[in-house]
């Protein structure tokens, strides 16, 4: 089976520590956890996203680690309605905002243990295939931007953001 890991440096990577493992599912040795993306959140712990190609359909999964270096066994829990290319990025009110190839949103303001899929998604219709490495970025108080590979008519790709507003509290919508 394919993980996910880690190794730290204290010296600015002239020397690495021992691997760590962050994601891993030793029972099936076909699924593949690969692509991740770390945040340190608002409360201090960090959450890795990544996806799972194999028998999980390249679902994006979620995990916790209260100091980035020790992490529970196994793959952690899916974040509903992502898929392949994850990113996640934590906005300074502390909601984690994470996004896939999808190009739908999601949004969690209980530091990943639930998450809100924002309707519409940020781009496309929410299916895989169309837009491409999604990354969501902070640009003001009450505002981010969707960066993503969106297809030209004419062939190829163009890189694209789009603005959208955060309301006050997700959860209360």
């Amino acid at each position: 089976s394919q993980i996910v890991s880690e190794k730290l440096s204290n010296n600015a990577g002239k020397t690495w520590g021992s691997e760590i493992w962050v994601a891993w599912d030793l029972g099936k040795p076909s699924d593949r956890p690969g692509m991740p993306v770390v945040t340190k959140m608002a409360n201090g712990q960090y959450l890795v996203v990544f996806e799972v190609v194999g028998s999980r359909n390249a679902d994006v999964y979620c995990k916790t680690s209260r100091d980035g270096k020790t992490w529970n066994s196994g793959i952690g829990k899916v974040i509903p309605g992502q898929t392949g290319g994850p990113y996640v990025f934590s906005l300074t009110d502390g909601t984690l905002a994470a996004t896939s190839n999808t190009g739908n949103l999601s949004l969690s303001e209980d530091f990943g243990a639930t998450w809100k899929l924002n309707d519409p998604p940020a781009w496309g219709n929410g299916t895989i295939r169309t837009y491409w490495w999604l990354s969501v970025y902070q640009t003001g108080p009450e505002e981010i931007g969707v960066v993503a590979s969106v297809p030209r008519p004419l062939g190829g790709t163009d890189v694209r953001i789009k603005f959208g507003i955060l309301s006050p509290s997700i959860s209360k919508n």
